[in-house]
Formats: structure tokens, sequence, C-alpha cells
């Protein structure tokens, strides 16, 4: 299993500690289990029994910085689906009728934000799905709207083969509770682009691997404005020479809403290049916390990678920390961390006042500014309509 953090050092290795736990009156178990398994394949069933035992021992972590130390868990939406709004270049098929995504789920499985969410969107899964690509032109766009006080539980498996290309939109909206589990995997010289947006959703945890083949070149965005609590998380793992992938985050928080992420590049191969971007804008007594860890092997030389994140905050009671990490055993590389938090210039929004703007407008058009980049990039690989619902969702436009 691929752990969160490994540090090692030669011989030596650091004891990372467990986090405290804490459980909940109404957690998923037997019941829950026996609904989603229904029209599950015999094979699929049995590996999900055999991590029964181990979600059900297991507490719900307590983040201190996110302030996670309760959950009241809802009833779980078995009969949720996952809407394909468009679909081509592609196979789709249920997760849990292919024993080919069987395969894959065994050999990538990890950690991630915490065990407990991974094991709870692959146990309690009932509507995830297996996606293949089929040549250069794969391009899918899928949608999840929160059915009132309803726990939405998916798992999704991503496949682009040897020299393909897939798009993926990403549009999770409106849910009261949410654990979303997704694995990519890129064979040799395959292209992957991810666009996630989510947003409005009260808490959501959401946990994504990445493993690169051979030459595989993976852009990842995420556009995130969580209700309450949203803690992303994303790992890639550099198994082969020449891979490349790029994390893009954007976010916007508003009232006492909380944004909690890690983003990890383990670079394991030569030749490889990686870099972790994010921005982001609180609000009123918002807060956030960016992690970012990159992993440089013994071994993996001409690596080239680096992380940055940027803040503004827009109150004085908003929060942010921004926790950038290098691990580094090989020397014949280039590695770099960069972080930056700061406030809105009030002489700034005077002068667009000036001009004849209401201060909602003009902090509108400063936001915009900040995200314009991302917002660029995102238009030219899915389009303006996808730029356009992405912008909407940072500056607080009606989407």
């Amino acid at each position: 299993m691929e752990k969160t953090i490994e540090l090692s050092h030669e011989d030596f290795k650091a004891v990372v500690p467990s986090p405290e736990r804490f459980f909940v009156e109404h957690d998923f178990g037997v019941e829950e289990f026996e609904k989603v398994v229904r029209d599950t394949s015999p094979l699929w069933k049995a590996y999900k029994a055999s991590l029964l035992d181990e979600y059900s021992t297991l507490g719900f972590p307590a983040w201190k910085r996110s302030k996670l130390a309760r959950l009241e868990l809802p009833t779980l939406e078995s009969g949720a689906g996952i809407e394909i709004r468009e679909a081509a270049g592609v196979n789709v098929v249920k997760l849990e009728e292919s024993r080919e995504a069987l395969e894959i789920v065994k050999l990538t499985d990890f950690e991630g934000s915490d065990r407990k969410f991974v094991l709870q969107s692959t146990v309690f899964n009932a509507s995830g799905i297996f996606v293949k690509s089929e040549d250069e032109r794969g391009m899918l766009t899928l949608k999840v709207r929160g059915r009132g006080k309803k726990a939405l539980v998916f798992h999704n498996v991503f496949l682009v083969r040897r020299g393909e290309k897939l798009k993926v939109v990403n549009l999770f909206e409106g849910a009261s509770y949410a654990s979303v589990l997704n694995r990519y995997v890129v064979e040799e010289g395959g292209e992957l682009s991810v666009l996630n947006l989510r947003f409005n959703n009260t808490f959501g945890f959401t946990n994504e691997l990445y493993k690169l083949g051979s030459q595989a070149k993976v852009t990842v965005y995420n556009v995130d404005k969580p209700q309450d609590l949203h803690a992303p998380f994303l790992m890639a793992l550099f198994d082969s020479e020449g891979a490349e992938c790029v994390f893009k985050s954007g976010f916007t928080a508003l009232g006492t809403a909380m944004m909690d992420a890690m983003y990890v590049l383990r670079h394991r191969a030569t030749e490889t290049r990686g870099k972790v971007e994010g921005s982001g804008v609180l609000f009123d007594a918002a807060a956030s916390v960016f992690r970012g860890n990159i992993e440089i092997a013994k071994g993996a030389v001409n690596t080239e990678t680096g992380e940055s994140i940027n803040v503004v905050l827009l109150s004085p009671q908003a929060r942010a920390d921004s926790i950038p990490a290098l691990f580094v055993e090989e020397n014949e590389v280039t590695a770099s961390h960069a972080a930056t938090v700061g406030a809105l210039k009030e002489e700034g929004l005077y002068y667009l006042m000036s001009r004849g703007l209401d201060v909602t407008t003009a902090i509108r058009l400063v936001v915009g500014g900040i995200f314009e980049p991302m917002l660029q990039e995102i238009g030219d690989i899915f389009g303006n309509k996808w730029q356009e619902v992405a912008g909407n969702v940072l500056t607080g436009a009606n989407t």
C-alpha cells in the first residue's frame, strides 16, 4: 500500500504519528454493505468484504487544523448515480462488473488523506464506473448533484491506454456529505487532463491516485468552493522514465469554510517532471491548509519538480497555512518550493471603486484576476464553457 508520507534515509526511518480518532454513533456497517453489493460480482463482493472489518475497526481522523473532531454521518444514498453528460472515444462500464478494474484497484491501494475515507469509498460505493480510453479524442463529462441530507460515496477507475488521450470533467455540487475515490492509470505515452469542479458541498473528502507510465503526461485542475470542509488529496506516482504531472489548484472559501488540501509528488524514476501550483482567496473567517510533499528517491536523476502556493486574505479573520516540503535523496535534480500569504491592498480597491464599481464588483474583478492564468489554461484544454463555469465558481457568480 502506498503510504501518504514516506520518511526514510539510508537505514533510518522516521516514525509518523497516527492521528487521534473518533467514532460516530451511526457509521456505515453490514446493513449498508449488503445494500450496495446486491448487484456486485462475486469477485468484487469478496474484495469489498475483505476490507469491511478494517473499516469497521477504524475511527475517523481528528484533524486539528481543520477542526474535524466530530461528524454526523448522513444516511447512505445507495441509489445515487453518476450522470454522464458527454462521452466520446471512451468505454464506460459499471466498476464492479469489471475484473480488469479490480486488478487495477489491488495494484493501486493507497492510504490517501486517511485510510478511513479510502476504505469508505471502496467498500460502500454502489455506482462507480470504470473508464477506458479508446483513441486520441477521449472526452468524458461526469456530474453528481447532492440529494438533500444524504451521504454520497463513489469509487471510479480510469485507464488511459498506451499512446491515447483522455479529458475528464468531474462536476460535484450540493452534497451534504461526499466521499469520493478516483484512481487514474496512464500507460506509456498516454495523456490525461482532468478538471475537478466541486462547490457547495458541506463535507467533502476526495482521494485521487495518479500512476504514470513512461512518457505519460497528466494535468489536473482542481476548482473548489467548500461550504464547510473539503479535504482533497492527490498523489502522483512517477514510476517510469520521462513521466510528467502538473497539479493546479484554485479555491475560494467564505464564512467559516475550511479548505484542507494535500498534494504529493513521488518521483522514483529518471527524467521526470512535476509541479504543484495553488491559488486561493479567503473571505470572512474562512481558512485553508495547503500541504505539498515532493519526494525524490535515490536514482531519480534529472528530475525537475517544484511547488508554490499563493493565498490572498480578504478579511482580518481569515487564516492560511501553507506547508511545502521537499524530501530529496538524489543530487542531480532541480527542486524548489515557495509560499506567499498576503492581504488585498486597499489602494487597488479604491482605484476600481473610483471608476464607478461597487465594492462587491471590485472585489470580484480582483479575485478574477488572481485566477485568470489558470482559467485561461482550462479554456484552452476543455473549452470556453468550462472556463466560464470554473470562473463562476471561483469569483462567486451564479453557477
